[in-house]
């Protein structure tokens, strides 16, 4: 992430596939490894590597977030409002279910 502050993506884009050798099933390396595309400019990429980091886990909302702007930089506007209101519906459900727990259950 230090290169990814320093600009310097190109050289985050390698670290990240590293770690990502040694533990595929890593969302949150997933996700670094598209923020690197997206600092590149490399939205198609980016979607890819964020929507794998979703796949990965479904509740890991910066992915699914950071998917939604990968599909609005490549002109899916539709697609990315759907991710983000299924984003936001889900918070909101966990939240309110969380909360009902806590209400009910002591």
């Amino acid at each position: 992430m230090v290169l990814e502050a320093l600009g310097q993506f190109e050289d985050a884009l390698t670290d990240y596939r590293a770690v990502l050798a040694v533990q595929p099933q890593d969302p949150a390396g997933w996700n670094n490894l598209g923020n690197a595309s997206a600092g590149l400019g490399r939205w198609k990429d980016a979607k890819e590597f964020y929507g794998k980091a979703a796949s990965l886990a479904p509740e890991f909302a910066f992915s699914v977030a950071n998917k939604a702007v990968a599909m609005f930089q490549l002109g899916e506007t539709n697609e990315s409002m759907r991710e983000m209101r299924y984003m936001v519906f889900t918070a909101c459900f966990l939240y309110a279910s969380h909360v009902w727990i806590l209400l009910h259950c002591q």
